[in-house]
């Protein structure tokens, strides 16, 4: 995949924490009513994530296949560095196969839109924090494209 494509894609993944923000500032009183269903939809756009990137995976290229699995599971740790490591990971793994990016980078828009949903404080207004974090991601994800380390 071109690297322009790629991170023009990356920046409109990205793009969902601010339309997550967005969001949460029109409709306030709702957030702390969603926050159980924003969990558990972000938890199902990881998980499946974790098995179009496997399914994809399975037959093309072992280690790849095996590096992955080891990134899933890294996925569930507690930190946010490494989570927004292994997205951004999966993003640039992604950009091998058009189907899989278009269904991964689609997953990835609705996860930043819900973690924005859920991690954002009207009163401390901590939106750059949200954004230093997409930031680790959009670096990971195109760092790993642009040095066409996948191919």
């Amino acid at each position: 995949m071109e690297y322009l494509r790629f991170f023009l894609s990356s920046l409109g993944v990205f793009s969902g924490i601010i339309a997550g923000i967005i969001v949460i500032l029109l409709s306030k009183e709702e957030q702390k009513n969603l926050q159980r269903y924003l969990k558990a939809s972000r938890a199902l756009i990881l998980f499946l994530a974790c098995v179009f990137l496997l399914a994809f995976l399975y037959d093309s290229n072992t280690t790849l296949f095996l590096v992955s699995l080891l990134a899933a599971f890294l996925l569930f740790l507690r930190s946010r560095i490494i989570n927004h490591s292994v997205l951004g990971f999966f993003l640039a793994i992604s950009s091998l196969n058009n189907n899989l990016f278009i269904i991964i980078s689609t997953l990835f828009f609705l996860y930043w839109l819900i973690y924005a949903g859920i991690n954002y404080n009207i009163k401390k207004k901590n939106y750059a924090v949200l954004i230093l974090n997409g930031a680790i991601f959009l670096l990971v994800a195109n760092l790993l494209s642009y040095t066409n380390l996948f191919i």
